[in-house]
C-alpha cells in the first residue's frame, strides 16, 4: 500500500498538524542506538520529504539540534505543547525535511526501502532480502534509490 498524497500528521495531543503535497523521496528504518533511546523502541522511521512541499497547519514547534551517531545535525522540530517529536531539519541540507514515520496519521502505508545501521539493531528484527541494509553509514545513492 502506498502513501496517498497529501498526506498528513501530527504531535500526540493535536495541537501541532503538519501536511506534505508530494510523494516522500524514500522511507527508511534506522536501527542506530539514538533512533532506539529517541522512540524508546527497535528502530525508527523516516521519512523523506522535498521541504519545499512540506507545511505546518497549526502550532508551535520547540527546536532541539542533535549531533547523531554518524555526525551528521538534525534540528529537530516538537509539538510545543505536549513534546512530540514530529520532524527533523537538516541544517547541511535544507531542501530536505525528515518526518518521524509515527507521527503520519496514516502510518501503515510507509514501505521502507531502506535500513541503515544495522550493525545495532534488535537480534529478533528480520530486514527481507530484497531491501537495502547497510550495517553502518549508508551509501546514500543507494538509499534514494531503493
Amino acid at each position: 500500500m502506498a502513501l496517498e498524497v497529501p498526506f498528513e500528521g501530527g504531535c500526540m495531543c493535536g495541537a501541532l498538524r503538519y501536511r506534505c503535497a508530494e510523494a516522500p523521496a524514500m522511507t527508511l528504518c534506522c536501527h542506530c542506538t539514538d533512533c532506539q533511546r529517541r522512540t524508546g523502541a527497535a528502530f525508527g522511521i523516516t521519512v523523506s520529504v522535498n521541504t519545499s512541499a512540506f507545511s505546518i497547519l497549526k502550532g508551535e514547534t520547540t527546536s532541539w539540534l542533535s549531533i547523531r551517531q554518524s555526525g551528521s545535525k538534525l534540528l529537530f522540530q516538537s509539538c510545543a505543547v505536549c513534546g512530540t517529536r514530529c520532524w527533523g531539519d537538516l541544517p547541511d541540507i535544507p531542501e530536505s525535511t525528515l518526518i518521524l514515520g509515527g507521527t503520519l496519521n496514516v502510518a501503515i502505508s510507509l514501505e521502507p526501502s531502506a535500513h541503515i545501521y544495522t550493525a545495532t539493531k534488535q537480534p529478533w528484527v528480520s530486514i527481507p532480502d530484497n531491501i537495502y541494509e547497510a550495517e553502518n553509514k549508508p551509501d546514500w545513492r543507494k538509499v534514494f534509490s531503493s
